[in-house]
């Protein structure tokens, strides 16, 4: 990412990750002056990965990011997301769609469903493998990408809800877009991905909020904040949890001051100090 040579340009739709002192950056399109949302104008994306070490300070001046190239198979989308596997010291990625940039370099040919890892070599730099992909371990032809799905990760899977498909996500979905049902869970140690909730509850809600909550029931639940559906914006009135161990959805009302519906924001959970205390 060379700030100098960009300079003026607007750098959007990145995803990021901490793992020990450092953050990864990963994806992101350039927008150049002149360039609209509607795809107008000069775009390029981002091919590399890049590690800021969080234990220094820094300036604008100062920066400097290691810089890893992603490999020509594992082109990046716009909205992928990355999950953290400690015990495999992986960074997963997966999701997403093609992006502006994608199209103005006139790649139009989506690339076939597949998960990447990543693994971090502690000095900001690592390796690109292939995890789950046409030249490893296929995914379930019921199953395919998609983009702009909620999502958390548990330390031992990592889920996926709601999110958008169509043909700018996976080579096997139709043109138009489509919200398909259920929660995809991919599992660390099987390197599997699948459909595990039943159709009681199908989020349209894109994009949300998915938060881990470990210390309420046996396995934890995952906790959904909603944006939007059909076009309308959700409130957070209503707030729909999964019991992992069940696999059952349940919904709870609200009460207190409650925020306002608002599109593309950041939620974070931390457990407090008395269990069984967990604050967003």
């Amino acid at each position: 990412m060379d700030l100098q040579k960009n300079f003026g340009v607007g750098v959007f739709i990145l995803v990021t990750i901490i793992v020990g002192d450092w953050i990864y950056i990963e994806g992101g399109d350039f927008a150049y002056s002149g360039a609209t949302l509607s795809g107008d104008g000069k775009y390029d994306r981002e091919n590399n990965t890049y590690g800021l070490d969080l234990s220094k300070d820094w300036t604008n001046a100062t920066l400097k990011m290691i810089q890893t190239e992603r490999p020509s198979a594992s082109p990046p989308l716009d909205y992928e997301v990355l999950s953290y596997d400690n015990m495999h010291n992986t960074i997963y990625c997966f999701g997403g769609h093609m992006s502006f940039a994608n199209e103005a370099l006139q790649e139009l040919q989506t690339p076939p469903d597949s998960i990447w890892g990543f693994k971090p070599d502690g000095e900001g730099s690592g390796t690109w493998h292939q995890v789950l992909g046409p030249v490893s371990k296929p995914f379930s032809s019921e199953i395919h990408r998609l983009s702009e799905a909620q999502s958390a990760s548990d330390g031992r899977r990592a889920y996926y809800l709601g999110g958008r498909g169509s043909e700018k996500t996976s080579p096997g979905m139709p043109q138009s877009e489509i919200f398909p049902p259920g929660l995809l869970m991919f599992d660390f140690e099987t390197l599997t991905i699948t459909n595990s909730s039943d159709d009681s509850y199908t989020s349209s809600q894109s994009p949300g909020a998915m938060i881990n909550i470990p210390i309420y029931g046996d396995n934890g639940i995952l906790l959904i904040l909603p944006n939007y559906s059909e076009k309308q914006y959700v409130g957070f009135n209503n707030i729909t949890f999964y019991d992992k161990k069940s696999k059952k959805w349940y919904t709870q009302v609200a009460s207190g001051d409650i925020p306002e519906p608002r599109s593309y924001f950041c939620a974070v959970g931390i457990e407090g100090n008395e269990e069984p205390y967990f604050e967003m």
